[in-house]
């Protein structure tokens, strides 16, 4: 009770600011989502009719002014789901790794209103049950924000899925392989990455801060949970109970400064779209003041 009660009068305080208002000179607001639209290549899931309504909602999101500036899909495999970019007022586009054979691409989809510098992507070795009808994998963008001193970099992925969903191995099969495609995360993290810029972790993971998987990332890319932050430190406005979601969601977002001038703060975090009406995820929007 006394938790909720001041995580309630934390976002009623902040809530009172137009977020705008908390960027001063050498400071941009950056907002940032994901959101897995759960367009697979099955013809029963009636993709004409979702994907419409997922953009009425994204498009309405922008007329409130709360519209993300970069947005990455999972779960984006449907030639259907062109239509997101094609109706999205998004200048920038990125995609996961192409498909192959008689898998599906990745389903990893990243849209930008900043220029992407650089594109590398990544398909996972390994996977279990039905997800080895896709090439499940990551995609790495640099993306410059016009205005601020350096780029920042971000890498959205979807991991193993799993288990207690039918079609899929047991629970040993299925975190095994989570772990294994975690550890190729961290090897391209490691090679690929740059120390000095801003990193963002971002996509479904398949894992819950119960798990210790979820420990594990955190202590070897050194980033923060947003979630955990806003939930238990208190440091965020938005969603009035991050508690209850931090403890459930798969869906993350990870961030770390790098070495370089830039700070990076979350000053807002929630979860949209939650009635999934359209697919069976929430949206997570993150807004990180950039200072320098």
């Amino acid at each position: 009770m006394i938790r909720s009660t001041l995580i309630l009068a934390t976002v009623t305080l902040l809530g009172i600011f137009s977020l705008e208002s908390f960027a001063q000179e050498n400071q941009f607001i950056l907002k940032v989502a994901n959101y897995n639209v759960k367009g697979l290549p099955l013809p029963w899931l009636k993709h004409k009719k979702r994907f419409p309504k997922i953009i009425e909602d994204l498009k309405k999101l922008d007329e409130e002014g709360r519209g993300p500036h970069i947005i990455s899909f999972q779960e984006a495999m449907s030639s259907k789901t062109k239509v997101l970019h094609e109706n999205l007022n998004f200048p920038y586009r990125a995609k996961g790794p192409k498909r192959k054979f008689l898998k599906s691409n990745a389903g990893l989809e990243t849209l930008s209103r900043f220029p992407i510098t650089s594109h590398k992507t990544l398909a996972y070795s390994r996977c279990a049950g039905f997800d080895c009808l896709a090439r499940k994998g990551l995609q790495y963008l640099k993306i410059q924000i016009p205005g601020v001193p350096s780029e920042i970099q971000l890498i959205n992925t979807h991991m193993q899925a799993g288990p207690g969903k039918k079609g899929y191995p047991k629970d040993s099969r299925t975190k095994e392989v989570r772990a294994h495609q975690a550890a190729e995360y961290m090897s391209f993290l490691y090679s690929q990455a740059e120390q000095d810029l801003p990193l963002f972790l971002i996509g479904d993971f398949n894992f819950r801060q119960s798990n210790e998987l979820y420990a594990w990332f955190l202590a070897l890319t050194g980033t923060d949970n947003v979630a955990y932050q806003c939930a238990v430190e208190l440091e965020c406005a938005g969603s009035e109970d991050p508690y209850r979601i931090w403890l459930k969601l798969i869906d993350h977002q990870f961030y770390s400064n790098g070495n370089n001038q830039l700070t990076i703060r979350p000053i807002h975090f929630e979860t949209l779209f939650t009635d999934r009406k359209n697919t069976d995820h929430d949206l997570i929007m993150v807004h990180y003041l950039i200072s320098w």
